[in-house]
């Protein structure tokens, strides 16, 4: 901020400086213990540093980054989060909110730290603040520069419009360019149904449509534990990381993150079986306190095809979930399917779903 006015900003480009610095003020004091939390933990590692996608190049082998900031310790010793958000934010400045959240999706997939998604909002900020300080000194060095110009103008009202999503000071202007593709506000889907079900086949792919984070809790039971995802556990039914303590502490953490993301302003999906209707009622009511809309994704298909695909699953041993054949009969025993009075959307899923048809019962849910 002090290198930006030093620059010379106008007088509307000074006025999102000074909301940008106070909302960031006040957004660092609501995370400074878990900011500190994430340093003991180990979250702040050697990364990157500048991950932005003028550094990565496709290749035969893949996307891959260059260009890291190994000169300066300083600037690549960050929290995991922080290298994950530089990206989100250069994909959502160039408007493809779809491949940002695919991108944070499946970075919170592979490393299990959906902690870490709760200081997206405060690290894209910074990111962006980056950018356009960047752009502010290009400006300085030539200032017949104007890609620099509308750089540094489309960096501070990008960042303004996203601060203000998480903040009470004041409203974005013109509108938040992030939403989902419907242009619907925040919201809590729900996902629901038997193993095999194709929960997270349909979460997976209502990510990029709805600019989602997506909180899984097959990932998420290993990361509680200390497991790798890929890890298998070996319990049995009702033991080890299925006992009802830990299935409890689970479904928790899946709220209480799920309440501190819709607050934020972001859309979420949470990711697991909510077979009981307590549990359902339980994130609804997060959502409610949030104030933001919820509705159940109930996914079903015939009980032969969710045999077929546990049998299949369970023989291939890669998915995070262990869920057999004797879980998922356990499951079919006990399941509360949603009732008339929740919010709920059935989806057959034994086919494949009509995502453009889904999208529209979800508006109007």
């Amino acid at each position: 901020f002090a290198t930006l006015r030093a620059q010379g900003v106008t007088a509307s480009q000074e006025e999102d400086l000074a909301f940008c610095a106070t909302a960031t003020r006040a957004a660092l004091a609501r995370q400074h213990a878990r900011l500190l939390d994430r340093l003991e933990r180990g979250f702040v590692r050697e990364c990157h540093g500048d991950l932005h996608l003028a550094n990565l190049v496709s290749l035969d082998a893949g996307i891959t980054a260059f260009d890291c900031l190994e000169f300066n310790p300083n600037l690549r010793w960050i929290d995991t989060i922080s290298d994950v958000a530089f990206l989100f934010m250069d994909c959502l400045v160039r408007q493809r909110g779809d491949l940002a959240y695919v991108f944070v999706d499946g970075s919170a997939d592979r490393s299990g730290d959906y902690q870490g998604l709760v200081l997206l909002p405060l690290y894209a900020a910074y990111r962006s603040m980056v950018r356009a300080k960047v752009a502010a000194l290009q400006l300085a060095q030539n200032p017949g520069d104007e890609a620099a110009v509308i750089r540094l103008q489309t960096h501070l009202t990008w960042t303004a419009q996203r601060l203000a999503r998480e903040s009470a000071i004041a409203e974005p202007v013109g509108g938040d360019p992030d939403r989902g593709a419907d242009g619907a506000g925040p919201r809590l889907i729900l996902m629901c149904g038997l193993s095999g079900s194709g929960k997270s086949v349909l979460a997976t792919r209502l990510v990029p449509v709805l600019h989602a984070l997506r909180l899984r809790s097959d990932v998420l039971r290993r990361t509680l534990a200390g497991l790798d995802r890929s890890a298998r556990s070996g319990a049995s039914l009702g033991s080890g990381l299925y006992a009802p303590a830990r299935v409890g502490a689970v479904y928790a953490s899946l709220g209480d993150l799920s309440e501190l993301l819709l607050q934020s302003g972001e859309t979420v999906i949470l990711d697991a079986t909510f077979l009981d209707a307590r549990r359902r009622r339980a994130a609804l009511e997060r959502a409610e306190r949030a104030g933001v809309p919820a509705v159940v994704l109930y996914c079903d298909a015939p009980y032969p095809v969710l045999r077929e695909r546990v049998g299949a699953r369970e023989a291939e041993g890669r998915d995070p979930s262990e869920a057999g054949l004797a879980v998922l009969d356990a499951q079919r025993r006990r399941f509360e399917p949603p009732a008339a009075g929740e919010p709920v959307i059935r989806v057959d899923t034994s086919g494949d779903v009509d995502l453009a048809s889904l999208q529209t019962r979800l508006r109007l849910a």
